[in-house]
C-alpha cells in the first residue's frame, strides 16, 4: 500500500475511507512500558523466549504461580521493598521504563533531523530567491510619505544604514515585498490546470466544506448541485457557470473557474435529459481548452446529439476531438489522479482530482479600484454632511467656478 511515497503522504493527510466509514491517520502512541518475563520475572525478554523455565512467584519467590500462593498480600518478600516483583513500584521497573523512554527520545530526534533536513533545504532556496529593486524602491517611495519615524527608518534602512533600529523596521519591507510577489505570481500563467470532480446531493450544504477541502483547485465540477434557477450561489475566488433544473429542483450542474483564468460559457443546456455545461479556457500550449460536464440520470440513455454538437463548435475543437479519440494522448497530459474521502456522511461517491499539464492565461489585471461601500458608515456621512453644508454662508453655485468652490468645500 505504502510502495508509493504520494499514496503515503494521501493515507496520513486524508486517513482510510472504507464505505461509507473514516478512519483518520493518528500518530503512532510510544510505548515505554517494559518487558518482563511472567515466569521468571526478569525483564528484556518474553515468557516463550525464557531459558529457565523456573516458575518464580512474584509475591514470595518460590516455585509456584502467583495465584497458588498462600504467603499473605501484605507481606510481599521483594527484596527491594514491600511489594510485588510485577509491580510499577519497583525500581528494577522504573530503571527498564527509564532506558525504554531514552530509547524512544533518542529515535524520534533522529528521525526529527532527517525530516528538517530538506525543509531547511527548501526554506535557504526561498530564502536566497532575489526580488527585483523596484519593487524596494517602489516600496520605500510609498513609505516615505509618511511622517512617522519608524517609517523613515524603513527608508533609510533601505538606502544601507546599517543601524539596529533601521534592520528592525525593515520587516514590514520585507514582508510588503513578499506579499507582493506573491500577487504577482498568483497572476502569472499557470503550467498546470488542478481539477476537481464531485458528485453531491445539494451543494449549499457543503458549500463551507468545499472550499476548505478543495479552493486550491483550478476547476471544480459538481454533480447533483440541487440548485434552483432562482436561487443565488457563489464560491469565493469562482467564476460559476450553472445548468438548472427549470421547474423542478434536484440534480443540476456546475462548473466552477478560478477568477484569474480567461474562460467563458460556449453551451449550457439539457437534452433529453443530458444536462450539459461546456466552458472555454484559454492556454499558453494550444489557443484554448474545452471543458465540458455532462450528466445522465440512471434512468436516461446518453443522447449522442451532445456530442455532436461539441464537436460542431467552430473553434478549432474537431481536430482536438478526432486526436482524443483516435488514441490515447491524454494520459501524458493528466496526472495526480486521486480520490479523496466523501463530503458528509449521505453521500457515496469520492471526489476525483487530477492535475493537466497545460497552461492557461490569467485575466488581466483591472485598473478599476473595488470598494466595499457596504462597510461605509452612511449615518456618519450624512450628518457630517449636513453639518459641512450648514457653514456655507454663500448663496447657491450658478457659476462654473462656484460649483468647484462648493465641491471642494463640501469634500
Amino acid at each position: 500500500m505504502f510502495a508509493d511515497a504520494e499514496n503515503r503522504n494521501t493515507f496520513v493527510h486524508t486517513g482510510l475511507q472504507v464505505d461509507s466509514m473514516h478512519f483518520p491517520a493518528e500518530p503512532a502512541t510510544k510505548n515505554t512500558k517494559p518487558v518482563q518475563c511472567y515466569i521468571c520475572m526478569q525483564y528484556n525478554h518474553l515468557a516463550k523466549h525464557c531459558k529457565t523455565k523456573k516458575q518464580v512467584c512474584a509475591r514470595c519467590g518460590e516455585n509456584h504461580r502467583l495465584d497458588q500462593c498462600t504467603t499473605p498480600t501484605d507481606t510481599s518478600k521483594c527484596r527491594n521493598g514491600n511489594h510485588l516483583a510485577s509491580s510499577v513500584d519497583y525500581p528494577k521497573y522504573k530503571e527498564q521504563e527509564k532506558k525504554a523512554q531514552n530509547l524512544v527520545n533518542r529515535l524520534f530526534i533522529s528521525f526529527q533531523q532527517k525530516v528538517e533536513k530538506p525543509e531547511k533545504l527548501i526554506a535557504s532556496s526561498e530564502s536566497t530567491t532575489s526580488i527585483p529593486t523596484t519593487t524596494t524602491d517602489q516600496l520605500t517611495t510609498t513609505n516615505s510619505t509618511s511622517s512617522n519615524d519608524k517609517t523613515m527608518t524603513v527608508v533609510q534602512s533601505s538606502n544601507g544604514d546599517a543601524s539596529k533600529e533601521s534592520q528592525t523596521a525593515k520587516k514590514p519591507t520585507t514582508l510588503s515585498m513578499l506579499r507582493l510577489a506573491k500577487i504577482k505570481a498568483s497572476r502569472s500563467p499557470t503550467t498546470m490546470i488542478r481539477v476537481c470532480h464531485i458528485n453531491v446531493t445539494s451543494i449549499t450544504k457543503h458549500h463551507d466544506e468545499l472550499l476548505a477541502r478543495f479552493s486550491q483547485y483550478d476547476v471544480i465540477s459538481v454533480n447533483k448541485t440541487n440548485l434552483k434557477s432562482e436561487r443565488q450561489f457563489a464560491l469565493k475566488g469562482y467564476n460559476i457557470f450553472r445548468n438548472d433544473r427549470v421547474g423542478k429542483p434536484g440534480e443540476a450542474v456546475l462548473l466552477a473557474v478560478k477568477q484569474q483564468i480567461k474562460c467563458r460559457e460556449l453551451i449550457c443546456k439539457t437534452s433529453q435529459e443530458n444536462e450539459l455545461i461546456a466552458v472555454q479556457l484559454e492556454t499558453k500550449t494550444y489557443k484554448s481548452m474545452l471543458i465540458a460536464l455532462i450528466y445522465v440520470p440512471p434512468r436516461a440513455r446518453l443522447n449522442i446529439d451532445v456530442f455532436h454538437e461539441l464537436y460542431g463548435i467552430n473553434n478549432d475543437y474537431e481536430e482536438k476531438i478526432d486526436w482524443i479519440l483516435a488514441s490515447q494522448p491524454l494520459f501524458s497530459f493528466i496526472s495526480n489522479v486521486e480520490t479523496h474521502p466523501t463530503l458528509g456522511l449521505l453521500s457515496g461517491h469520492k471526489p476525483l482530482t487530477f492535475d493537466i499539464s497545460i497552461g492557461t492565461e490569467v485575466n488581466a489585471a483591472s485598473p478599476r479600484i473595488s470598494l466595499n461601500f457596504k462597510r461605509a458608515n452612511w449615518r456618519k456621512y450624512r450628518n457630517t454632511l449636513d453639518e459641512k453644508l450648514k457653514t456655507w454662508n454663500k448663496p447657491g453655485p450658478t457659476l462654473p467656478g462656484d460649483i468647484d468652490d462648493y465641491a471642494e468645500f463640501v469634500t
